[in-house]
């Protein structure tokens, strides 16, 4: 499984390098493994070759991220971020009070809580001098929105409540939709919407 999980985010990282953070999320799982330092040793081989592989990429990405490109204007976190980062936050916060009814299996279990976690940790320490940079990472939790609003029903015991939820969640979503393709800053890159299937 570990390594299945290394090879997706090596692949991932070709897509995007900030991807490569997830590698080191997976060394509490094997930390107190009985081969951890075998895994340790290719963690660092691995990582060490996709860094000199993508390092102009990485300067790049620690410039405006951590750096003075964050203060440049064509750099500064969407104004959409906050929302996005808010349904994160909610989902996760939503998850660690109920976790038990949300997940029945040990291991999704403690998988969704250490995201849950990590991704509260960080809005935390990040959100107010590093909010482009939150709200770039918190694409990759977006995971947590999608598994907890789509088992909602297990919390919930009263019918209507839950069709209400589920209705208000739809809402919420369809506005961050059409907001976004209509009085987005930069939407007229995204109408009409082209995919390579259509």
């Amino acid at each position: 499984r570990y390594i299945s999980y290394l090879f997706i985010v090596i692949i991932s990282s070709f897509f995007h390098i900030s991807s490569l953070i997830f590698i080191l999320f997976l060394l509490p799982f094997v930390i107190f493994k009985r081969n951890f330092l075998i895994y340790i040793i290719i963690f660092a081989i691995l990582l060490i070759l996709i860094i000199l592989y993508q390092l102009p990429n990485i300067y790049h990405l620690l410039d405006i991220y951590f750096g003075e490109g964050r203060f440049r204007n064509y750099y500064q976190a969407p104004a959409g971020a906050k929302f996005r980062i808010l349904l994160v936050i909610i989902s996760s916060i939503i998850f660690l009070l109920f976790r038990n009814k949300l997940s029945f299996n040990n291991e999704e279990r403690k998988v969704m809580t250490f995201f849950s976690i990590i991704s509260i940790i960080s809005f935390i320490i990040f959100y107010y001098n590093f909010t482009a940079l939150i709200d770039r990472f918190f694409y990759y939790f977006i995971f947590i929105t999608i598994f907890v609003y789509s088992r909602l029903f297990n919390i919930f015991d009263n019918f209507y409540f839950y069709y209400f939820i589920k209705l208000f969640i739809i809402l919420i979503y369809g506005t961050i939709l059409v907001t976004w393709l209509l009085f987005a800053h930069h939407s007229t890159y995204w109408i009409p919407y082209k995919n390579i299937l259509l």
